[in-house]
C-alpha cells in the first residue's frame, strides 16, 4: 500500500498583531505490527490480529486566528479531521465465558472542535491557560451501524490547561 500525504498552509499577517492562518493535508496511519500480526488475551478478551487490515487515512482542515497586544497573547483555531478506514476492535463473538474480537478497519470518524490559548506575562512569571473542545463521533461503522453518530472512547469533549513558568537564571 502506498500513499501520498500533501498539506498546504497559509499565514496571513494583516497587521503586527493580528494574523490569520487555514491549512488542509491528507495524512495516513499505517497498521502497526501488533495490529497486523499479534493477537493477544485480557482476561476472558481474546483480540486477533488482521494481515488484511489497510491504512487509515486523514483529511485535516483548520483555521485560526492569533492577536498580540503588549505582553499578551491570545491564539484561537477550529479544526475539522476525518478518518476513512478507522482501525478499531470490533467483537466477532460473545459467551459468557470469552469474548472474540478482531482488529477491523471500522469505517469513519470525524472530529470537530476548538483551541483558545491565552498567554501573558506579569514580572517574570510566564501565565498560560489553554481550553480544548474536541467533539470525536463515528460517522459510518459498516459492521456495528448502532455505532454511528456515539462519540469515541477514551477522547475527552473538553479538556482545560494551565501552566506557569518562572526562569530561574544562572540555573543550569
Amino acid at each position: 500500500e502506498s500513499a501520498l500525504s500533501p498539506g498546504a498552509a497559509i499565514l496571513i499577517n494583516l497587521t503586527d498583531n493580528f494574523a490569520f492562518h487555514f491549512s488542509a493535508s491528507r495524512s495516513f496511519r499505517a497498521p502497526t505490527l501488533n495490529e497486523l500480526y499479534r493477537g493477544f488475551r485480557v482476561g476472558n478478551v481474546v483480540t486477533t490480529a488482521n494481515e488484511a487490515l489497510r491504512a487509515e487515512k486523514a483529511a485535516n482542515f483548520e483555521g485560526g486566528a492569533s492577536l498580540k497586544k503588549g505582553n499578551f497573547a491570545l491564539r484561537t483555531t477550529a479544526f475539522l479531521t476525518e478518518i476513512d478506514g478507522a482501525i478499531s476492535n470490533v467483537t466477532s463473538s460473545s459467551t459468557p465465558s470469552l469474548i472474540t474480537r478482531q482488529r477491523q478497519n471500522a469505517g469513519k470518524t470525524r472530529t470537530a472542535g476548538l483551541e483558545i490559548d491565552a498567554e501573558t506575562r506579569i514580572g517574570s512569571f510566564e501565565l498560560n491557560t489553554g481550553y480544548l473542545l474536541s467533539d470525536s463521533v463515528v460517522n459510518e461503522f459498516p459492521s456495528n451501524p448502532a455505532l454511528v453518530g456515539k462519540r469515541i472512547p477514551q477522547v475527552p469533549l473538553q479538556q482545560l490547561t494551565f501552566q506557569t513558568r518562572y526562569p530561574i537564571h544562572g540555573w543550569i
